[in-house]
């Protein structure tokens, strides 16, 4: 449940891979079967990476790269024994509020299927087809921010 000790932290690469590469291996490797030279690219030392902690465990990641007038989001994972508890719904607000005080009014996602609603429960639209990425059905989504 989320709580006052509930946060998230922007950090650089270098700050954030032992923690993010804990989770997204739990996440993608270990519970997707995503083959590790498909998870590790050389998008992580140019993203920045959010770090989802509860109380003093850190519970969910993701990372952001700008583009040149939206920011693409990716590789948003929780652990599962924290899925389903608003954990993910912090997140991803705590992202849009950010990317509104720096003035990014749109976000780029390729979502995987069984997560569509819930990107659809934020605002999200679909757009295009869906496409396999890592043996996983994927759908492009983009979110508009209002200022």
């Amino acid at each position: 449940m989320i709580t006052n000790d509930t946060e998230v932290i922007f950090s650089p690469w270098g700050k954030a891979q032992k923690s993010c590469r804990l989770i997204r291996e739990t996440v993608f490797i270990d519970e997707q079967k995503v083959p590790p030279f498909l998870e590790w690219d050389h998008m992580d030392e140019a993203s920045t990476h959010i770090i989802l902690i509860h109380k003093t465990n850190h519970i969910g990641c993701a990372r952001i790269y700008y583009e040149e007038n939206y920011i693409r989001l990716e590789r948003m994972a929780v652990y599962k024994v924290y899925r389903r508890q608003g954990f993910g719904s912090f997140l991803i607000k705590q992202i849009i509020s950010h990317m509104k005080k720096n003035h990014i009014y749109q976000i780029v996602i390729s979502a995987q299927a069984t997560a569509i609603p819930f990107y659809l429960k934020h605002g999200f639209l679909q757009s295009g087809d869906t496409y396999m990425d890592a043996n996983i059905k994927h759908q492009r989504m983009t979110l508009n921010i209002s200022e």
